[in-house]
């Protein structure tokens, strides 16, 4: 692998763990459990990257999140957002 194709990989991660934390503020209010875009995200990364570079730019995302940065969905539960979050991973 060239350092322009680790270059581009690094790139496409981290552009596809941004759409997945912008996508996540948006949300279907469809009753009884509304249903944000960061699902449709992650099936796209999937879907364009291939499994592992796929699995990478999730895991950035989480970690983006378990760091404090408010990229999960805008809930409000008892043990906190994020906490709530990564005891669901």
């Amino acid at each position: 692998m060239t350092r322009l194709e680790k270059t581009r990989n690094l790139i496409l991660c981290a552009l596809f763990a941004a759409l997945t934390a912008v996508l996540s503020q948006i949300a279907i209010p469809i009753q009884p459990v509304p249903v944000n875009l960061a699902t449709f995200s992650v099936f796209v990364a999937g879907g364009v990257l291939g499994a592992k570079r796929g699995a990478i730019s999730q895991a950035v995302y989480v970690l983006l999140g378990a760091v404090g940065l408010p990229v999960y969905f805008l809930t409000r539960t008892a043990i906190g957002n994020t906490a709530s979050v990564l005891l669901m991973i």
